[in-house]
């Protein structure tokens, strides 16, 4: 990824995706990648895991994986989170995310 880093890291099970979530978002989705992360605006409000689970739910959708292949390692509580992703190698995910190196997020 040109200008940023890439928010991938190798895991002994996987991958491993650092997101920094925006919980209460008006608009869903992927908004782009800055300083190692992936930012993602979930609508679900960061109260009882509603914003953890709307995450996975997400990630799982758009990467077309199963929700069992994914885990919140470390972040629970937190906006900045470590994801694995089991079962799936660096090369899968940097075809999808190559697109999103065009997007400028800057209040990160």
């Amino acid at each position: 990824m040109k200008g940023n880093q890439s928010p991938l890291q190798t895991h002994s099970e996987g991958v491993i995706l650092l997101v920094k979530v925006q919980p209460n978002a008006r608009k869903k989705g992927i908004l782009g990648i800055h300083a190692g992360h992936l930012k993602l605006g979930v609508q679900a409000p960061p109260e009882r895991g509603k914003a953890n689970q709307a995450v996975i739910e997400f990630l799982s959708a758009f990467f077309k994986i199963s929700k069992s292949q994914i885990e919140i390692i470390r972040g629970d509580n937190q906006r900045q989170k470590q994801i694995l992703f089991r079962g799936v190698t660096n090369q899968d995910f940097s075809e999808l995310l190559e697109p999103m190196n065009a997007l400028d997020v800057k209040d990160l």
